[in-house]
């Protein structure tokens, strides 16, 4: 429920505090949201100019299409304090079937780990999109950007987004090439799917509740490039998955996914997910054995060598790359560790301790401004049959 009394707060450029990542504003909506997934400018909550807050966010879904925030719109905040917010915004611990073997010291199961998956996404709907948004590389784009890169729209006319997600990559192919192409969206979960139709209403992109194992909603050799981001390290068993996208794919069509990159690459993100998976292995001892998806899938070599398996004769580019997200140490912690899905099944006093080591392992490498950086390795998969 909304405050009963709200203050006006004029002149500040960003909060002056960290709005846990799944408060924050999200692309169609620039409110104080209760969660991506509910609330909008009219939802009683009260409207902010979004571009002042978290860049390239804008006031509200409509005027962030057309790149214009709300200029006139006043900034307000609810006038309860900083450690009341921080307690009603704080992430959902995540107590599935999946987190209760693990801690028992049993082996989930396939049904139990999409069942935790769905259950992430449900409570947490669009956190991927908060932190991969704003990591860029050395020439301005985020992974979002550089996978779509791989569309010609000459050779690609039909585009599946798999594990589509809240749509970002999707608007984007939408944005950069209109009606040269076709789109299609496909996610396991319904939350995700939610906040797509809200970022794109056209009724030309279709969008599809399905699984990558069983995209029957798509036809034989129905389309031309499967763009997938960040999703396969998820999906196991992964056989099935690439035999899917084998069977859709047109001949001379194309696979292009942006997967983990060597984390021995950045010394920053080897700092903060051991900190992380060490937080998890203490409350989970059998975490370690059981990390979501397919561990073959983490590795390019391995990863590659499936691909070669289905895709006979298929030309794989395995190309590396570089994201970060430079920030306050404090807010950089709360958005890197939000970007771990070990952190959801932390409890509140595990995970406290672990934004504060994050928090410290970022300081150290701070600039004399103050801020630190956030390193993220990945790769981006090419497959051209």
């Amino acid at each position: 429920m909304a405050p009963a009394t709200w203050a006006p707060f004029a002149g500040l450029s960003r909060p002056t505090w960290s709005l846990p990542l799944r408060w924050r504003p999200a692309p169609w909506a620039g409110c104080w949201t209760r969660g991506p997934s509910r609330g909008s400018c009219c939802s009683g909550w009260p409207a902010a100019p979004c571009s002042a807050l978290l860049p390239p966010y804008r006031c509200c879904r409509a005027c962030w299409r057309r790149g214009q925030p709300r200029a006139k719109t006043k900034l307000l905040i609810p006038t309860t304090t900083k450690a009341q917010l921080t307690a009603m915004h704080e992430p959902i611990h995540i107590d599935s079937r999946w987190a209760q073997r693990l801690r028992r010291g049993e082996q989930p199961d396939a049904a139990e780990v999409r069942e935790h998956l769905l259950a992430v996404h449900q409570r947490h709907a669009g956190f991927t999109e908060g932190v991969a948004r704003g990591c860029r590389d050395a020439a301005g784009r985020n992974s979002y950007e550089w996978l779509a890169e791989v569309i010609d729209p000459a050779r690609h006319r039909t585009i599946l987004d798999l594990a589509c997600g809240s749509g970002v990559l999707a608007e984007i192919c939408l944005q950069r090439h209109g009606d040269a192409i076709e789109l299609i969206g496909i996610d396991m979960s319904a939350d995700e799917l939610a906040l797509a139709r809200r970022r794109i209403p056209d009724p030309g992109c279709r969008l599809h509740q399905a699984l990558a194992q069983s995209m029957e909603c798509i036809p034989d050799a129905g389309v031309d490039l499967v763009l997938c981001h960040w999703a396969l390290t998820l999906m196991d068993p992964i056989e099935p998955v690439l035999a899917e996208i084998r069977r859709i794919l047109r001949p001379q069509g194309t696979l292009a996914a942006i997967i983990d990159g060597d984390i021995a690459s950045s010394p920053s993100y080897a700092a903060v997910h051991d900190v992380i998976y060490s937080a998890a292995q203490h409350e989970y001892p059998s975490y370690a054995n059981a990390d979501l998806g397919d561990a073959r899938v983490r590795a390019p070599e391995s990863l590659a060598a499936l691909i070669r398996q289905t895709f006979r004769d298929a030309e794989v580019r395995i190309e590396p790359g570089m994201v970060s997200l430079d920030g306050a140490p404090q807010t950089l912690a709360e958005e890197a560790t939000g970007f771990f899905y070990a952190s959801f099944v932390l409890s509140a006093h595990a995970r406290a301790r672990a934004l504060a080591e994050v928090a410290r392992v970022l300081s150290a490498d701070a600039g004399s401004d103050g801020l630190g950086r956030f390193d993220m390795p990945i790769h981006r998969l090419v497959a051209q049959l």
